[in-house]
C-alpha cells in the first residue's frame, strides 16, 4: 500500500501546478503509485508542431521508494518519436513514450528542484516540441541519457580512435559480457574486442545465439564531426536494426 502521506503531498503539489488539469491517483501492486493528469501546451503562433495536443495525458509513476527515487514520467503510446531526447525503452513494443526532460539524472534534480520543478521543466519540455525547439540544430552529437539501463560499454578508446578515418564510416565489433569490480549485481559490462565487420550482416553471422554476445556499432561523422540529420533510438527489434543498416548502405 502506497504511504497516504506522500500520495497526498504529490497531489497537492499537482494541484497547485497551473498548466495541470484534473490530476488523479492510482495505487500500484508494488506499494508505489501513478499521478495521471492532462497537462496544458502553450499554443504556437503558426499551430504546434509535431503532432502536440493542446492538453497532453500524462502518466508519472512514482515507486515505492520515493522520494529517495524520482518518478519516471510517460506520455502517451503514440507521440511522436522523430524528435531528439527521447529516452529509450526495454520494451520492444513500449505502451508508452518516456521524455528526457533534463540533461541531469532525475534523482538529483527532483532532489535539489523538487517535484514542482519536475512538472515545471515537463512544461517547458512540451511548449518546445509544440514549437519545434527542442533541439538547436548546430549539427553536434548529444548524448543520450540512459539512467535504469544496467549496460556498458568497455573499449580501448585510443584503439578506436584508430579505426576512426577522415570521412564519414563505420564498424561493427562483437563484444562479450564480463565480470567488472565496478558493476553491482545488476550491472552488465561488455568488453569490445578488435575483430571488426564491414557490416550489420556479416557481424550478425558471426555471433552464436548467447545472451553474452553483442554486436557493438562505432560509427563517426567527418574530420569535423559534424551530423546533418537526428536519428532517434526507435529500433526495437533486429528487423528494424537491419532495415536502418541497408538505409544507410551500412549492410
Amino acid at each position: 500500500m502506497a504511504d497516504p502521506l506522500r500520495v497526498a503531498e504529490v497531489e497537492a503539489v499537482a494541484n497547485s501546478h497551473p498548466s495541470i488539469l484534473e490530476p488523479s491517483v492510482d495505487e500500484l501492486e508494488d506499494g508505489g503509485f501513478k499521478l495521471q493528469f492532462r497537462m496544458k501546451v502553450q499554443d504556437a503562433r503558426d499551430g504546434r508542431k509535431n503532432g502536440v495536443q493542446d492538453e497532453e495525458p500524462v502518466d508519472v509513476i512514482f515507486p515505492s521508494s520515493w522520494p529517495m527515487k524520482a518518478p519516471t514520467v510517460r506520455l502517451r503510446k503514440d507521440f511522436c518519436r522523430n524528435i531528439a531526447h527521447i529516452n529509450p525503452t526495454h520494451e520492444l513494443d513500449p505502451q508508452w513514450v518516456s521524455p528526457c526532460i533534463v540533461d541531469v539524472p532525475l534523482d538529483m534534480f527532483v532532489r535539489v528542484a523538487g517535484l514542482h520543478g519536475l512538472f515545471d521543466q515537463l512544461q517547458e519540455w512540451l511548449d518546445n516540441v509544440a514549437f519545434d525547439h527542442l533541439r538547436e540544430r548546430d549539427g553536434r552529437w548529444e548524448p543520450m541519457r540512459r539512467d535504469g539501463l544496467p549496460f556498458f560499454a568497455i573499449a580501448d578508446v585510443a584503439r578506436l580512435r584508430d579505426y576512426v578515418g577522415h570521412n564519414p564510416g563505420n564498424q561493427f565489433l562483437v563484444s562479450t559480457k564480463n565480470p567488472h569490480p565496478l558493476g553491482g549485481d545488476d550491472a552488465q559490462f561488455f568488453v569490445v574486442h578488435e575483430n571488426r565487420f564491414g557490416s550489420a550482416i556479416s557481424a550478425l553471422n558471426n555471433v552464436t545465439a548467447q545472451n553474452d554476445i553483442c554486436v557493438a556499432l562505432l560509427t563517426w561523422g567527418a574530420t569535423r564531426n559534424i551530423v546533418g540529420d537526428i536519428f532517434p533510438d526507435t529500433r526495437c527489434d533486429l528487423t528494424t536494426l537491419l532495415d536502418a543498416a541497408r538505409e544507410f548502405r551500412m549492410s
